[in-house]
């Protein structure tokens, strides 16, 4: 996949199977073959163009009554909540044990309701969801009872976010309003329309809050991202760009840098540098100029979730092709394409740890991968480095670049292969003894939960820890 300033790149996928754009170009020798990774029922697809910096392995498939439509972490990352019909559900991301089921056994039986968005308070002692009966229930995790109901909402109910201070709760609905919540009080302190005066405008179907709670991002059906103050209730820009309508939306952890997917199959970046700058200024005027920095293409269907990891290394999206695709926001590439959905990617988290990913899906599993991040691109100590002769010459062996946390030792020259004979410290704990395959052109390092490396000559190897 590309990143291209202000303009959607067209989907330049070479086959069905391969990542996307021009990183799913044919095998070639130039080139050599994708990386890839299988499971029982999954398989992790990797950037022939990129170095591999994701390691993913299933740890939990968590199998439901009915279509998974959101999913969202607790801020320590200890347990996942997941929104389906009827009812919201706890699980612990250690075991994959259900802790807790919360249902509103008050409210009409009859039919289907669905939980649309959860999401956990950041002290983690309360859920907020929001369903298609139009209520947002706000339950006391530890009692399995509701705190507060917050009606208002004339639609039902996609998207709902706290601040981190806990005063406000952002959510967005169908009724084409964004709704902030005095949480104090229990009343909204402004509703936000995305036609003011209108009696007609898009429905809202995604809304973020910026990491201080100053800024409201809203994804709609009309193609346009809605920015809006929390602090005033005004609106600020509008984002023009996206050639359908947008389903996610999410703040990048620097706050000025915004995530938007769309029905168009693109992801967008979105610079709201300016915006920001004028927020306690007298200036009312709202902006319609595009402030797209980038757009992702790739996926082969509607983009419908998106989620950042904690540093903003890292940006996933889920999509209607039953993909996942990670992004580096700088490079604009796919790092990696997981499959084993049988259905559309509807929901997508990261913890905030960043090692953890929850999939929710129309096919009644949710997902959890564990990823384990390779990084780091700062200045390094030398110690060894090698390379190796493609055609099984003697192995040529000098220094190797390995961080200061990690080393690799006992790196011995021999033809044709290439012996590891030491360890590898990946996040303070010691790896396996490595070794190789013997047509002395792979390094393996035998280290759980950390990918392969492969070796063509002449290279050096740089393995970094979380």
């Amino acid at each position: 996949p590309n990143a291209e300033s202000n303009k959607a790149q067209p989907n330049a996928a070479a086959n069905e199977h391969a990542p996307s754009g021009e990183a799913a170009a044919e095998d070639s020798n130039e080139q050599g073959p994708a990386l890839k990774k299988e499971g029982s029922d999954w398989v992790a697809l990797y950037n022939p163009k990129a170095q591999p910096a994701i390691d993913v392995n299933l740890v939990h498939t968590l199998i439901h009554d009915s279509v998974v439509c959101c999913v969202r972490f607790s801020p320590d990352g200890k347990y996942l909540a997941t929104g389906c019909n009827r009812a919201a559900q706890i699980y612990d991301t250690k075991t994959g044990a259900k802790t807790c089921v919360l249902q509103d056994n008050s409210s009409n039986s009859e039919g289907d309701l669905y939980i649309r968005s959860v999401c956990f308070s950041h002290d983690g002692k309360y859920l907020a969801t929001g369903a298609e009966d139009r209520q947002i229930r706000i339950w006391d995790i530890a009692e399995k009872k509701i705190k507060t109901m917050l009606t208002g909402h004339k639609q039902e109910i996609y998207s709902l976010e706290f601040s981190k201070d806990g005063r406000i709760l952002a959510s967005g609905s169908g009724d084409k309003t964004v709704r902030i919540w005095d949480l104090e009080k229990g009343t909204p302190l402004y509703v936000l329309y995305t036609s003011p005066g209108l009696n007609y405008g898009p429905g809202v179907t995604a809304i973020t809050l910026s990491p201080d709670g100053r800024l409201v991002a809203a994804g709609a059906l009309d193609t346009f991202v809605r920015v809006w103050d929390t602090k005033t209730g005004k609106l600020r820009c509008r984002l023009k760009g996206h050639k359908d309508s947008i389903y996610s939306v999410c703040f990048m952890p620097d706050g000025q840098t915004l995530v938007s997917g769309s029905l168009d199959k693109t992801l967008k970046l979105w610079d709201l540098s300016c915006i920001i700058k004028t927020l306690d200024t007298m200036d009312d005027e709202i902006s319609n100029s595009s402030m797209c920095v980038a757009t992702f293409t790739g996926h082969k269907d509607y983009v419908l979730s998106v989620s950042c990891s904690p540093q903003g290394r890292w940006i996933a999206s889920g999509s209607k092709d039953r993909s996942v695709q990670f992004w580096d926001p700088q490079s604009g590439q796919s790092q990696l394409v997981l499959q084993g959905h049988k259905n559309s990617v509807i929901a997508i988290c990261l913890s905030q740890s960043g090692n953890l990913l929850a999939t929710g899906s129309g096919d009644f599993k949710c997902v959890a991968p564990v990823l384990t991040l390779v990084r780091g691109f700062g200045r390094m100590k030398t110690l060894h480095r090698y390379a190796v002769h493609p055609f099984q010459e003697p192995t040529i062996t000098w220094d190797m670049l390995v961080c200061d946390q990690g080393f690799l030792s006992g790196v011995k020259s021999h033809a044709p292969s290439l012996a590891c004979t030491g360890h590898l410290d990946l996040r303070d704990s010691r790896g396996r003894t490595g070794h190789s395959e013997h047509n002395g052109r792979h390094g393996h390092t035998d280290c759980p939960g950390h990918p392969d490396f492969r070796l063509r000559a002449p290279c050096a190897v740089r393995e970094i820890p979380v």
